[in-house]
């Protein structure tokens, strides 16, 4: 929507104050001048209220624009996943406010979705799918289990191919700049549990409050290798804390596994590959 650039600074002081309300970053004092990569890097609240529902002189996407492209990301519908019982998640719209509630809709709401809080409801699966858009330049496939089917009478199998379900939804620029700050969050930021992998990644954390009085839910987000992604792999511990300290680890050790296992599938392989040169088959 042309509001910010990756290089658009915004100041964030510790929160913004409307009228009596104070929306607040989680760090004390704020993170000071903030641009896009440093805002995924230590999910700088100030940075997403402000470009979500605007403050003072600078104009915000909105709560419509806002859910318009969340939409485009499937936080409003089911992924297609081919089991029974996907939930699509919810978003709050003016109209739904206005109809459970009576009452109008506040900028406040607006900076409460711009962070993921509030009355938004998303699933594990809808992240790692939106997280596989931002990968895959905004391509986006139906996540499925089923490899093939095998009638059982003739003993026939069949290959289940990958379903299009998206793609060109967003510009190339926007989406590269996004993978950055994903990349700069493993590099400098709260993705650091990442770094010591033997390949690049990006990732995101995500802490979410969800009732007065109980631990938040640790999230995680990520997708590797950076230069060519094959994998996308998201975590959700409920109540467990905060997720680069949490959820993080448990990703740092999957991709360790799969790294080795890939390995090891490659050496296999060139064993193979040997041994039929050996017997001139090749």
């Amino acid at each position: 929507e042309g509001l910010v650039t990756p290089q658009t600074k915004i100041f964030s002081s510790g929160g913004l104050h409307v009228g009596e309300w104070f929306f607040r970053d989680w760090k004390v004092g704020g993170h000071g001048p903030t641009d896009l990569d440093e805002s995924l890097d230590w999910s700088v609240n100030t940075y997403y209220y402000t470009i979500g529902g605007g403050y003072m002189d600078r104009e915000g996407l909105g709560i419509d624009r806002i859910r318009l492209y969340l939409s485009r990301f499937g936080f409003t519908s089911t992924t297609g996943i081919d089991i029974a019982g996907e939930a699509k998640g919810f978003l709050p719209s003016k109209e739904w406010k206005k109809e459970q509630t009576g009452e109008q809709w506040y900028v406040g709401d607006t900076y409460n979705v711009s962070i993921g809080q509030g009355d938004v409801l998303v699933t594990p699966l809808q992240i790692a799918y939106s997280t596989g858009l931002i990968a895959n330049n905004g391509t986006g496939y139906s996540p499925h289990l089923t490899l093939s089917l095998v009638d059982v009478n003739s003993g026939k199998e069949e290959s289940v191919p990958p379903r299009l379900r998206d793609k060109n939804l967003f510009s190339s620029a926007s989406l590269s700049a996004v993978r950055h700050g994903m990349y700069t969050c493993v590099s400098r930021g709260s993705c650091a549990s990442l770094r010591g992998l033997p390949f690049a990644a990006a990732a995101k954390t995500g802490t979410a409050q969800w009732r007065e009085g109980k631990k938040h839910f640790a999230w995680f987000t990520s997708f590797a290798p950076y230069d060519n992604p094959s994998l996308v792999v998201t975590v959700l511990i409920e109540e467990g804390g905060e997720g680069g300290i949490v959820s993080a680890p448990v990703v740092r050790d999957f991709y360790a596994w799969w790294w080795q296992y890939m390995q090891a599938q490659q050496v296999e392989k060139n064993i193979h590959v040997d041994n039929a040169l050996d017997n001139g088959v090749i």
